[in-house]
């Protein structure tokens, strides 16, 4: 025979009583129900926790071979560049030509050898420099493009670091004036802040190209010095050359 278990309710108010009686089988049943709900719910919660972290963890792996793929899309980049640099040299060495190019009376016009002022380069080695720079000119407002490959001189396979400027100016007027690709802040005539320039990580060569504007009334841009900073915000670079001559040999007017 099933024991039973009598429970008495009893209201303080009217005195009334109500019982109820229950069989220890069904206690245990009730018990039994209510411990596998429990054990159910902290078998799917970690279950869900498990799952939620595989999930993260793959879109993590995710981003990071994404990123791999991208580093490894820059360098063959580079790579092909550098190549095709080289093999330029070579030829043009073979052919008995001048490597930084002769110019012409185009639009577009190479700077001649010993143009580019050295005097404002940096004290000590650097690990940049600059060849094949190019102006062109591309309208009656005398706006221009200059292009130029910056160069990664270490030779020891290392990368360099950094963010590049181009900043044109006429320093003769009074007061100068500047413009600098990319836009940002200057302050006589350098960027403020060094991380707003175009960013590069290169162990060969970057090929460059920044469109300036000129003012519309006022005196014209006659110079453009390239700028580069390391990661530290160190100035590493610092090439300038007058454009003037190139600007109004173009057969526009």
């Amino acid at each position: 025979m099933d024991p039973k278990m009598t429970i008495l309710f009893m209201s303080e108010k009217s005195g009334r009583r109500i019982s109820a009686r229950i069989s220890y089988s069904f206690i245990k049943t009730l018990a039994t129900i209510v411990i596998c709900t429990v054990c159910a719910s902290i078998i799917s919660t970690a279950g869900y926790l498990h799952i939620l972290q595989r999930s993260t963890s793959s879109k993590k792996t995710v981003a990071m071979l994404t990123e791999s793929v991208r580093q490894l899309q820059a360098e063959k980049r580079e790579t092909d560049d550098y190549r095709k640099w080289a093999d330029d040299i070579i030829k043009k060495r073979f052919n008995h030509f001048d490597v930084s190019g002769k110019g012409s009376n185009g639009p577009s016009q190479t700077i001649l050898d010993g143009e580019i002022n050295t005097d404002t380069a940096l004290p000590g080695p650097s690990v940049l420099d600059i060849e094949n720079v190019d102006v062109t000119r591309i309208n009656l407002s005398l706006d221009f493009n200059c292009s130029f490959k910056l160069l990664n001189t270490t030779g020891k396979n290392k990368t360099a670091s950094g963010y590049v400027f181009v900043v044109a100016s006429n320093r003769e007027s009074i007061p100068p004036v500047y413009d600098v690709w990319p836009k940002t802040l200057l302050y006589s005539g350098m960027p403020v802040d060094y991380t707003s320039g175009s960013d590069f990580s290169i162990k060969y060569l970057k090929q460059v190209q920044a469109r300036i504007t000129q003012p519309d009334i006022g005196p014209k841009f006659n110079r453009v010095d390239i700028l580069a900073y390391n990661t530290d915000g160190k100035l590493v670079m610092d090439r300038g050359f007058y454009i003037e001559r190139m600007l109004r040999e173009c057969p526009y007017e």
